[in-house]
């Protein structure tokens, strides 16, 4: 999340875990519409979907060692 300026979030929506593809589709487009400045977070499907953060509908995943 490299911005000069302001950032605001990642913002944390209450879902838990998704729990179907279409929450997730939710928030892609939600996260389309918004300004570039913000960030939302996805707690990810257990064994499906992985976490990430999700920024002008795009998802930016989270890096962990092997």
């Amino acid at each position: 999340m490299q911005r000069n300026g302001e950032v605001y979030g990642p913002l944390v929506l209450g879902f838990g875990r998704l729990n179907s593809y279409k929450q997730l589709e939710e928030l892609e487009r939600l996260s389309e519409t918004l300004p570039d400045w913000f960030y939302i977070y996805n707690p990810g499907a257990r064994n499906s979907v992985p976490k990430s953060v999700l920024n002008k509908g795009e998802h930016l995943y989270f890096v962990a060692p092997d």
